[in-house]
């Protein structure tokens, strides 16, 4: 569970992910955490998921250092346009307890 990808950017990707989708609640943010100790390293939310926090506390609760950790998030449909793309993306922060995503 250790292969990564290099993105054109430069960016190290893990390979393969943990989506986070139906997971709601204590049970869901147990669930991540379970896949953070047993090796997952890449965690997939959206705000249309509704449990971008739960993914932030599961992350911080984890023991791991935030940058050993890819995030990746998706912004709603209502956040087509520029501005409002900075406004969902700092929203998620907060709910993700982090300085930083690190794919949109």
């Amino acid at each position: 569970m250790h292969e990564n990808i290099i993105l054109n950017n430069g960016l190290t990707m893990p390979f393969v992910g943990f989506g986070t989708w139906m997971l709601k609640g204590a049970a869901g943010k147990q669930a991540i955490r379970e896949a953070l100790s047993v090796g997952y390293r890449l965690i997939d939310t959206a705000h249309m998921y509704d449990n971008e926090a739960i993914v932030g506390q599961a992350v911080a609760e984890s023991g791991l250092r935030r940058e050993d950790i890819f995030i990746t998030t998706k912004l709603c449909q209502t956040r087509a346009c520029y501005e409002l793309a900075w406004q969902g993306i700092e929203e998620s922060l907060v709910r993700l307890q982090t300085d930083y995503i690190d794919l949109v």
